[in-house]
């Protein structure tokens, strides 16, 4: 089953001067590391409004499959000291980052799963 995650798309201050993407409380990265490395399928979708299931089943709901990379850590530079920020979050190439990135301030849907999403599945629990 899928794992299914919203909330108020926003930045964090992560390191010295890097932001990090995040979705509700959680960074954006981390709800995808678990699934680093494998085969999974995605669902998002935007809006102004808070996304219940039910809405979200009103919305235009976009998908992606592929491999998941993704990662999220403070890197070190002993030479400079530099701290910046490694911020990953691609499935099959799509930035899923950069997508949500581009609507900050908005609430987000994000479903991910490692077979095909079934949008019906998370009405139920409603």
């Amino acid at each position: 089953m899928a794992q299914f995650y919203t909330g108020l798309i926003g930045v964090r201050l992560f390191a010295d001067e890097d932001d990090a993407c995040l979705l509700g409380d959680a960074f954006l990265a981390e709800l995808l590391q678990p699934f680093q490395g494998r085969q999974v399928h995605v669902c998002y979708a935007f809006s102004a409004e808070p996304i219940t299931p039910v809405r979200l089943l009103a919305l235009a709901v976009m998908t992606a499959e592929g491999v998941a990379d993704a990662a999220l850590q403070g890197v070190y530079s002993e030479i400079t000291g530099w701290l910046w920020l490694e911020e990953r979050g691609k499935v099959g190439g799509h930035d899923i980052i950069d997508l949500f990135g581009r609507h900050e301030d908005e609430y987000g849907a994000l479903g991910v799963g490692t077979g095909p999403i079934d949008l019906s599945e998370l009405v139920g629990g409603e």
